[in-house]
């Protein structure tokens, strides 16, 4: 056996990413090769060339190829704790090649990190060791077996050097995706650094593609999740999910994939079967479009729930600017950023309250210049609509002029569609919500309670719910009590599952996506065959 070194060179490359290169950590060849064709070929050598003559080459045959890949793979989908964006990699024919290269001298000397694009860089890793019968695969093992002095949550490392846990988080990288390796024998390999010289050698070095800043002590390998949030936050966007791991390569077709994401996209989005991803709308972002991406400018706070902007009280929301406006402005024409001047009687006014009064209608209405009068928006009345109407008061509902043609009607702070309701104002019950959607409400513009299956009424407190097949329906819950045999919610005859999202993988996800429970109820236990 040969006598275990480690040499470690940190090299800061001043650049626009900072990369640490690991190398001169003696491990074994992984492929094995005939030792004593090797010794007799390469003492011929030496009597003919010379001592320096390497005795060359030898790539990774497929089986190495596939062995040392599925190494890292099986590795990087154990991390603990589990990761939910951790990539599968591949092998790379063209990383092996551009390694082979700095092999060839058997002169030991890393070469500098290569940046292949915008924020995209090969790591170089080197070893070395003379011929024994240990393959690499056991310090690799090793290597990752130094997970165990990472504390990932402190993100600090409690190993005796600092180059375990780097190299541990280098090998553990979420968006690392493919590696290349090449290996050569040489009969001298000469250390570059202190010129010393061993014999009868196996050199060998890999390049990781695709690596970030693993060197710095404030930034984490990968993303942490749960075991049941595998591949949700993949780099690609895409939540195909081969063994634990993210493959974009992966289709509908291969067996060996699964879709990790969860099908309702949050309720934010739509969900792309075929691609495994999810578009959302508005300004949502995420593979599963959970997350908020919008920023609110001044006058404005940030309703995360809806992902959208709340103006401030006395302030509109300008559909062409995205900006909140001061409401005495509400009857600028569309995208005007000044107050029109308006001449009432010999009153002129610039860059002063419309009319020369201080009527601003309450922020709840439009305000014509012409004739100096409030036109109220669904809900509000009153000469400057600062009465709200309650809702038995049909006529305050129904009777509501729209603004004059014009005025745009996208600076009413109600029945404009960017404006919110008050979920306070709604006292709707049974998980309703108090909004408005265009072409539902019962006055345009109007807010109201809109109902989730089976409640309804204006507060949501009705039952539409019914039973079949000797269901029993408790009105207080809205929901049937079924006999053995028969599903709720209505109790229809049970049915084998069908849907393709009742597998073993997706059971675990019956009481947070809704669409899997309705579609494998007896995978789920709500209905027994």
């Amino acid at each position: 056996m040969s006598l275990f070194v480690i040499r470690t060179i940190l090299w800061i490359l001043l650049s626009r990413d900072v990369v640490l290169m690991v190398g001169g950590i003696n491990i074994p060849p992984f492929s094995q090769i005939n030792l004593q064709q090797a010794t007799t070929e390469s003492a011929e050598m030496a009597a003919t060339t010379p001592a320096s003559t390497p005795y060359g080459p030898m790539p990774f045959d497929l089986a190495g190829q596939e062995r040392l890949t599925q190494l890292h793979n099986t590795e990087r989908s154990a991390v603990d704790p589990p990761a939910a964006d951790m990539n599968k990699v591949v092998w790379s024919t063209d990383l092996a090649d551009a390694v082979a290269s700095n092999l060839d001298s058997c002169i030991y000397r890393l070469a500098d990190a290569q940046a292949v694009s915008r924020n995209r860089w090969l790591v170089e890793m080197g070893f070395y060791d003379d011929i024994n019968d240990t393959l690499v695969s056991d310090t690799l093992t090793q290597w990752y077996a130094y997970g165990e002095l990472y504390e990932y949550h402190q993100k600090s490392c409690t190993g005796t050097s600092e180059s375990e846990c780097s190299i541990y988080k280098l090998l553990t990288w979420s968006s690392m995706s493919a590696l290349g390796c090449s290996q050569h024998y040489c009969e001298t390999l000469t250390d570059y650094y202190t010129q010393e010289t061993m014999n009868d050698t196996l050199y060998w070095k890999c390049l990781y593609d695709n690596i970030g800043h693993f060197t710095n002590p404030a930034v984490r390998p990968y993303t942490n999740g749960t075991v049941n949030d595998t591949c949700t936050q993949c780099e690609s966007g895409s939540s195909w999910c081969e063994n634990g791991l993210c493959n974009s390569g992966c289709d509908i077709q291969n067996a060996n994939c699964s879709c990790a994401l969860d099908p309702l996209c949050s309720g934010n989005g739509a969900f792309n079967e075929t691609a495994c991803d999810c578009n959302c709308t508005g300004y949502w972002v995420g593979n599963s479009c959970g997350q908020c991406g919008l920023t609110c400018q001044a006058n404005s706070n940030l309703n995360r729930d809806l992902c959208q902007c709340d103006c401030l009280e006395g302030f509109l929301l300008n559909s062409t600017t995205t900006n909140c406006e001061d409401s005495r402005y509400s009857s600028f024409p569309s995208g005007s950023t000044t107050e029109p001047s308006a001449t009432i009687g010999t009153i002129t006014t610039d860059s002063a309250p419309v009319c020369g009064m201080d009527i601003i209608c309450n922020g709840s209405g439009v305000l014509d210049p012409q004739t100096c009068e409030c036109y109220c928006a669904s809900g509000y009345k009153g000469s400057d609509c600062n009465e709200q109407c309650s809702l038995t008061d049909t006529e305050c509902w129904s009777g509501y002029r729209k603004p004059p043609v014009l005025i745009d009607a996208d600076f009413c702070p109600v029945y404009c569609l960017q404006c919110a309701c008050d979920p306070s104002e709604g006292n709707c019950e049974n998980n309703g919500t108090y909004s408005k959607v265009p072409g539902y409400e019962l006055q345009y513009g109007m807010c109201r309670c809109y109902c989730p299956f089976p409640w309804s009424g204006l507060t949501c407190q009705e039952c539409n719910a019914s039973c079949y097949n000797g269901g029993t329906l408790d009105n207080s819950t809205c929901t049937c009590t079924c006999p053995a045999g028969f599903r709720p919610p209505n109790c229809l005859e049970c049915k084998p599952d069908v849907s393709r999202w009742c597998t073993s993988r997706m059971a675990p996800y019956c009481d947070r996506v809704p669409v899997i429970r309705e579609n494998c109820l007896v995978m789920c236990g709500i209905c027994a065959l």
